[in-house]
């Protein structure tokens, strides 16, 4: 059996003013870093002209606390890791752990993707190379890309969404060999499933095999839509616990 590498799961502390991380920031990932653990990843970090899907969400940017956020987890023990995500201007993330209506919100997510045009879509992507871009000039050795959850990167990615979803995962390619270029190491972040057994039901397998031909280094897998059943994500149970550890 190959050797385990230990990641810190990405979450969104919260402790954040108008998007820029707080000291209690960096003693929370400071303190969780060590050289018992791979890997310390910095979560939902919101790329620059992106949404975040809360007023308490970190946004990425040129402001020094970032770079200070790397070393200090790298000082630590760890490798530094960031996770890139957006949402969308008016996301509303649903309070109920399972909705009770998920096919409204996956066509309302068919309807965004379907607005969406080229130029959008690049404008998107290209925040994500930003991202990549500024989290390795402030000393992220690894990049995550997450497209998972219902943000909007999960929406572009799949094709029972997105009927453009090539076009993006070929960009998603180029990131990956650009992150690799930087001396970095990437990884993506997908929900296997949404948590709506009928949406579920077609095309899952084609969905993950698109996402497995991407020369990311690490994919993480994950469950669950935030608007369709957040039980998925957040899964307590030890049997679905131990299906996700086990080799």
């Amino acid at each position: 059996m190959k050797n385990r590498l230990t990641f810190f799961l990405p979450v969104n502390t919260g402790y954040v003013t108008e998007g820029l991380p707080d000291h209690r920031f960096l003693d929370f990932y400071s303190g969780r870093s060590s050289a018992s653990l791979y890997c310390a990843i910095v979560g939902n970090v919101v790329v620059p002209g992106g949404h975040g899907s809360n007023s308490s969400t970190p946004v990425l940017s040129d402001a020094p606390i970032w770079g200070q956020i790397a070393e200090a987890i790298k000082v630590a023990g760890s490798k530094p890791g960031v996770q890139l995500a957006t949402a969308w201007q008016g996301y509303t993330g649903n309070k109920k752990f399972r909705s009770s209506e998920p096919q409204v919100f996956l066509s309302e997510a068919r309807q965004l993707v379907d607005q969406m045009d080229a130029d959008a879509i690049e404008k998107v992507l290209r925040s994500f190379e930003l991202g990549a871009h500024i989290a390795i000039e402030h000393g992220f050795e690894h990049i995550q890309i997450h497209a998972a959850h219902g943000y909007l990167l999960s929406l572009l990615v799949d094709q029972r969404i997105n009927h453009r979803a090539a076009v993006v995962l070929d960009r998603l390619v180029i990131l990956a060999e650009q992150i690799k270029s930087r001396g970095a190491e990437s990884s993506i972040r997908i929900s296997m499933r949404t948590g709506d057994e009928v949406f579920d039901s077609v095309g899952m397998n084609i969905f993950h095999d698109s996402i497995v031909r991407l020369p990311f280094d690490f994919i993480d897998l994950s469950s669950g839509f935030y608007n369709v059943d957040k039980r998925l994500i957040y899964r307590k149970h030890p049997i679905g616990t131990a299906c996700r550890i086990a080799p």
